[in-house]
């Protein structure tokens, strides 16, 4: 498992996300559909809400605790093995990587959108430019 070291992603914030971080993900979606956990503190998360409502994936707000999704009451589909991608700030990219290490799952961050897997390419691309300082990630 290839990991985004701490200058690695500072940097890729600083340039809005544009740095390649982690080339290469080829994620298969066998099973359930891809679920989308979205920041809607952030302009990206609200912007990729909006998107996933309008399909059939799954969604979750994460608000300021992702923790407390995977933890606590979070919806059924965050521990049954499907993808999930997120559009988060910093502290849940971060929160996220660990616990996908923790459930010994891969982990990337999605730079472009030019090596996303369906759909979450489709989401990266309905964000356009309002992805800020938005980190896109991926765990399978």
């Amino acid at each position: 498992m290839m990991q985004a070291s701490r200058r690695q992603v500072l940097g890729g914030a600083v340039l809005a996300a544009g740095a390649a971080l982690v080339p290469g993900v080829a994620f298969a979606m066998p099973g359930p559909t891809a679920a989308i956990i979205a920041d809607p503190t952030l302009p990206a998360g609200r912007l990729a809400a909006g998107h996933v409502r309008k399909g059939a994936m799954p969604l979750s707000e994460q608000g300021n605790d992702l923790g407390g999704l995977f933890y606590g009451k979070g919806a059924p589909w965050l521990s049954d093995g499907r993808m999930l991608a997120g559009v988060t700030g910093y502290s849940g990219m971060v929160l996220a990587q660990g616990i996908a290490r923790e459930q010994g799952r891969d982990f990337r961050l999605i730079a472009d959108g030019s090596d996303a897997p369906q759909p979450v390419a489709d989401l990266f691309a309905a964000m356009g430019e309002g992805r800020g300082t938005a980190f896109v990630w991926v765990m399978g």
